[in-house]
């Protein structure tokens, strides 16, 4: 499994949200697929001026990516497979990203030509 979930005791005890949480981990596989690529998923109730939010960050150790959700978009299917297909991609833009960075310049600039 590609995806490590992870959910706050508050969302554990809701059965709704641990529900729409599990559901939205199981879209994260689906867009993993057999990726050999681990990701950390941490789901986390946070209270936004009065608006309990659902935040899920997803991370390697180093590279972070996150976003809110309120309750009811989790049961969205359609609209969390986009929402959640955008993080991901956002997230493994980063981790690339540092990968190039940690290359020496010789193997970026030059590696087509070898």
């Amino acid at each position: 499994m590609a995806i490590h979930a992870t959910m706050s005791e508050p969302i554990r005890k809701d059965p709704n949200l641990s529900l729409a949480t599990q559901q939205a981990s199981s879209i994260l596989n689906e867009l993993m697929g057999d990726s050999d690529i681990e990701v950390q998923a941490d789901w986390e109730l946070h209270d936004f001026g009065g608006k309990d939010l659902v935040r899920l960050t997803l991370g390697n150790g180093t590279e972070r990516a996150s976003s809110a959700f309120r309750a009811t978009e989790l049961n969205e299917r359609d609209y969390m497979l986009r929402r959640l297909n955008r993080l991901l991609g956002e997230h493994l833009q980063k981790r690339l990203h540092t990968v190039v960075q940690s290359l020496p310049y010789e193997t970026v600039a030059h590696g087509a030509d070898k």
